[in-house]
Order: C-alpha cells, then sequence, then structure tokens
C-alpha cells in the first residue's frame, strides 16, 4: 500500500490544477449531463465540478447522504438495500437514484467509511465509487491511509482519475449515444 500511497501524493501535487479542467472537458465534448451522489465525502467531489468555470453546461447537481433516513427520503433507496452486506448493491442504487432524480446520463456515486489507525490522526479510508453512463456501470473500491484533512483530497484526485481514462475511452467501455 505503501507505493499506491507514494503514487498518489505525487500525483495530486502534479496533476492538482489540470485534472478537473480535463475531466470536465471530456464531459462537455461528449454532450453528457453529471449527477453525484456521495455519502461520506461531505460534497468534495461536487464541490471540485462545480468550482469549474463550465460546470453550468453539464453539472446538474447533487445529493449528499449521511444518515439513512436522507438514503430513503431524498433518493428512494429501500431499508433492505441500506443494510446490504454488498457494496455495490447500495452503489448502483444511488447510481441509479441520482440518474432518475436529476435525468443525467453520466452518474456518479461516492460511499465508505473509515476507521482509526494506531497512528495518531490517521485514518484507515476504504471507499467505493461508481460511475454509471447511460445504462452501463463500472465500479471500483480503494483503500489508504490518510489524516482528515488530506481525506477528502485525496479521494477526489483518486475519482478524477479513475473518471478521466472512462470518459477518453467511453467509446469502447459504454454504448454511446
Amino acid at each position: 500500500m505503501a507505493t499506491f500511497q507514494n503514487a498518489l501524493d505525487e500525483s495530486i501535487l502534479s496533476h492538482r490544477n489540470t485534472l478537473e479542467k480535463e475531466v470536465s472537458q471530456l464531459i462537455s465534448k461528449r454532450h453528457l449531463s453529471l449527477g453525484i451522489v456521495e455519502t461520506f465525502t461531505m460534497g468534495t467531489l461536487t464541490s471540485a465540478f462545480a468550482a469549474l468555470p463550465n460546470a453550468s453546461d453539464f453539472f446538474r447537481g447533487s445529493l449528499i447522504c449521511q444518515h439513512p433516513l436522507s438514503f430513503t427520503q431524498l433518493a428512494n433507496i429501500p431499508a433492505h438495500v441500506l443494510n446490504s452486506r454488498d457494496k455495490s448493491v447500495l452503489l448502483n442504487a444511488l447510481l441509479q437514484a441520482i440518474a432518475n432524480k436529476l435525468k443525467t446520463n453520466l452518474n456518479i456515486a461516492i460511499i465508505g467509511s473509515t476507521q482509526e489507525t494506531s497512528t495518531p490522526n490517521v485514518q484507515e479510508t476504504t471507499f467505493y465509487f461508481g460511475i454509471k453512463m447511460n445504462d452501463i456501470s463500472k465500479t471500483k473500491n480503494v483503500s489508504f491511509s490518510a489524516s482528515r484533512q488530506e481525506l477528502y483530497t485525496k479521494i477526489g484526485h483518486v475519482c478524477m482519475n479513475f473518471i478521466k481514462p472512462i470518459l477518453a475511452h467511453a467509446n469502447e467501455l459504454f454504448k454511446t449515444e
């Protein structure tokens, strides 16, 4: 995991200002509309997209679900899905929920958890990321350690790095309109 941690830190430093812009250009180029659901990242990805100059061209909005009632009332997620041990079940339900709510054809969902480690101020994080374009979904789970301050930056960066090649090669990976 140390190699991944080092590569992630290096990537954040070298691509901090360009990655979000490249992803937004790919979304615009493909004439996609974006919706996001975040559960434990407190709007990190939403903020990154909303801050882009051309966000109003493609970004329709997001849901930030923390409490179980927000999942059921805002995203119409049934209790049995919330309680499923298989994270992909919840992830795919959230992807579909945001697509239905916002009428978007590119959707992103992030769920996950953190736990304290024996190192002070460092948390072990596992998050699950899903992207849905039209009717095809791709998911990924990632684990790493970070301080609370670094956590959201790293998650956002990993997500953008996951999204970019998918959008760049969408014709091969997804059925496009």
